[in-house]
């Protein structure tokens, strides 16, 4: 049952050990000096027999060393008081003296045969009379076993009440006959109920303790009826002649389900509307979470999601339904899950899934609590498809620039180069810019200063490209290292990047004659 624990079972159960033995030992133990109701002959009857004598259920006349015993406030009437210690060796006591019949001696045996004690009962209208007879006169030695288990039972009782649950007991039919600190504090906060606290359902459904196994149950206690009292798990274990029972306050635990079922269903209606699928495997590797986008992007069926398939069965339905890469072979198939399954407890685990429909699917695998595993599966065909577009057209607009004779740069607001052809390459001798560093505006100076014989030109040039205010169109000429001349133009672009194009406007050919390039025709900007 939940809400216990192992410890919590071992006191349940040397609760009801030491109930049975106040029971046994209880008819035993009969000390005290003071009684308040009735007188009492200061001797029994005989040596062997002692008398009870009642006028209904009221107690008038007491062995004087039972007096103390019998006047324990159980909140029960005298017959009930006396019946509880008396029934454990005389299962078949009548529960009232109104069960007793007249003029008929009822001749009661002890419940265990080597227990020689009688108990006869006999009734004269409302006054009823119990001639209680052990079989021999008691010993020294009878007596030391007596005050030896009275202080057993009194130092059992004393461990009971300072158990912070209830635990009691009741005979066959549901009557509370004995309860600890706990429980007497439930009996006083639901006094004005009819039945006792935490039973489960009327006294006449109580099952046969004698054919009936442990009883466990949940039962609520609200004594004011407002809904807003306790609930309590509940243990019942049967006894020679009763039920011993002990109780937990699961309060806080159900308000904590009550909590955790509600985040739960918060998060659900969550996933519910995300676009993302998302898939949770427990530590035992079956699915128990899943969202509706999981089953439209992967159109596994909702029913075969909701029987808890495992990590396996779910991976096999994808690769049959074309939906994940596999391997060639199927073992190698298995090693794969296997890895994949271990990448995704450690946070590893992101791959691409390139399906046959066209369509691309991000997949992430992420550790979840207590061994749980996670997958997140996103649709991003729209952007592998965007930048496939995107990369077409650079490779076009590259292609562009290169077929151009004019060397051409284009810088962006930064400083840094964004762009350039072939011809600005072989020109100025730079390396192709394929995944190394960055070229800057300050480092391709340092670049024209080396090639050129005239860098004060080119030195203007950067200076307008720093500027924030000069932004119009401008052309000078320098002389490269060659002697060559080269024609220097600066055109702005939006956004505060600027395209520079050089020109070579006379060629030194090989036979040494120098051949000049025509003007280039251009626009004219303000």
């Amino acid at each position: 049952m939940s809400g216990y624990n192992l410890h919590e079972l071992i006191l349940v159960l040397v609760a009801s050990s030491i109930l049975t033995v106040i029971c046994v030992a209880g008819i035993l133990i009969f000390g005290g000096r003071n009684f308040g109701g009735g007188t009492a002959p200061t001797r029994p009857v005989s040596e062997r027999m002692v008398l009870f004598r009642f006028n209904g259920p009221r107690l008038v006349i007491v062995p004087e060393d039972w007096a103390g015993t019998l006047a324990h406030p159980t909140g029960a009437d005298d017959w009930s008081r006396l019946a509880d210690l008396l029934r454990p060796r005389f299962p078949d006591l009548p529960a009232t003296p109104a069960d007793v019949p007249e003029e008929e001696v009822i001749d009661l045996r002890a419940r265990l045969p080597t227990d020689q004690a009688r108990l006869c009962i006999d009734r004269d209208g409302d006054v009823v009379s119990l001639y209680f007879r052990e079989a021999a006169p008691i010993t020294p030695l009878d007596s030391h076993r007596m005050r030896l288990r009275e202080i057993s039972v009194m130092d059992s009782r004393a461990q009971l009440d300072n158990l912070p649950f209830p635990v009691w007991q009741t005979d066959a039919q549901g009557q509370v006959h004995w309860r600890n600190a706990e429980y007497q504090q439930l009996e006083t906060v639901m006094h004005d109920r009819d039945q006792p606290p935490l039973m489960d359902g009327p006294e006449q459904t109580l099952p046969d303790p004698r054919r009936a196994r442990a009883r466990l149950y949940r039962t609520p206690l609200d004594p004011r009826g407002q809904q807003s009292g306790k609930t309590y798990d509940v243990i019942g274990t049967p006894g020679p002649q009763g039920w011993h029972y002990a109780a937990q306050d699961v309060t806080a635990q159900i308000r904590a389900e009550g909590t955790q079922q509600n985040f739960v269903q918060t998060l659900t209606k969550t996933f519910a509307q995300l676009d993302t699928g998302l898939a949770i495997f427990s530590r035992e590797r079956e699915l128990m979470l899943f969202n509706p986008a999981l089953v439209d992007l992967t159109t596994l069926s909702a029913d075969f999601m909701a029987s808890r398939p495992t990590f396996t069965d779910v991976f096999d339905r994808l690769r049959d339904k074309q939906i994940m890469p596999e391997p060639k072979n199927y073992s190698s198939w298995r090693e794969h899950l296997r890895s994949l399954a271990s990448a995704a407890a450690k946070g590893t685990y992101e791959d691409r899934w390139s399906l046959p429909s066209g369509a691309t699917y991000r997949v992430i695998g992420r550790p979840h609590p207590n061994g749980a595993l996670a997958f997140l599966v996103d649709d991003i065909t729209a952007e592998v498809t965007l930048t496939r577009q995107f990369r077409q057209q650079m490779t076009l607009s590259q292609s562009v620039l290169d077929a151009m004779a004019d060397a051409i740069a284009v810088f962006a607001a930064d400083g840094t180069m964004g762009y350039c052809n072939d011809a600005f390459l072989q020109l100025w001798d730079v390396p192709q810019p394929v995944d190394g560093p960055v070229i800057t505006l300050r480092a391709m100076l340092d670049v024209w200063r080396d090639h050129c014989r005239t860098p004060e030109v080119l030195t203007e040039l950067v200076s307008r490209m720093h500027s924030l205010t000069i932004r119009s169109d401008w052309s000078g000429t320098v002389v490269g290292d060659s002697g060559n001349e080269i024609r220097v133009r600066l055109i702005p672009l939006s956004g505060g990047a600027a395209m520079v194009t050089f020109t070579v406007a006379e060629q030194v050919l090989e036979d040494g004659s120098v051949h000049h390039l025509p003007e280039p025709v251009r626009a004219e900007h303000s």
